[in-house]
């Protein structure tokens, strides 16, 4: 009698990464929950089970094929262990929606343009006096002033001259981030966006 002993398809934490469209931190945080199964071999190395990258890669075409009604959400941060950690809190309170990421403020005004997101959730120090032409293009472009603008900085780091002019759909929280107020605004302005009558 024979067994079959042949091992089940893997691949290495970079290749469930690219496979999934996030980061290679990201990756290892989802092996670390549990979401992703994987083991280490003998010389150290992650392997993770080509299974459980097929299903969740299902799961994210799932969500893509679902609405329009869906939430989009784009993240503005150099940070990349904070860009991260808001992907993962906002996937774990909105696990269908459109997440994009960027790193500076030129990428950032690209997605914008191409993809119009409902939220834009940036850190200040990419929108400096200069760069505070992204808050000018939210408030000029009609099809953008419904973006709910979520900014993660100190009130004494938005110029005088910029703060007369912030749209009311400009949120600034403390520089170390409040995530519950973030959720909380995030989840207040979805539930408007769905229920136009109702009030947040």
């Amino acid at each position: 009698m024979k067994f079959d002993i042949t091992p089940p398809p893997t691949c290495s934490t970079r290749e469930a990464a690219e496979v999934l469209g996030i980061s290679v931190r990201t990756a290892q945080l989802w092996v670390e929950e549990g979401r992703l199964q994987a083991w280490k071999t003998p010389g150290g190395h992650r392997r993770i089970l080509r299974t459980s990258v097929d299903h969740l890669f299902e799961q994210q075409q799932l969500t893509a094929r679902q609405g329009s009604m869906e939430l989009s959400i784009h993240v503005l941060d150099a940070r990349p262990e904070r860009r991260d950690a808001l992907q993962l809190r906002l996937q774990e309170h909105f696990p269908n929606c459109a997440l994009s990421l960027s790193a500076n403020a030129f990428d950032g005004l690209l997605k914008i343009g191409e993809q119009t997101p409902h939220i834009l959730i940036a850190d200040i120090r990419l929108l400096g006096e200069d760069d505070f032409r992204i808050i000018d293009a939210v408030d000029r472009r009609p099809r953008l002033r419904n973006m709910l603008v979520i900014v993660f900085g100190d009130e004494g780091q938005v110029p005088d001259t910029v703060r007369r002019k912030l749209p009311a759909n400009f949120s600034l929280l403390p520089p170390g981030g409040n995530a519950d107020e973030m959720l909380r605004l995030i989840k207040a302005y979805n539930l408007g966006r769905r229920n136009p009558l109702r009030p947040a």
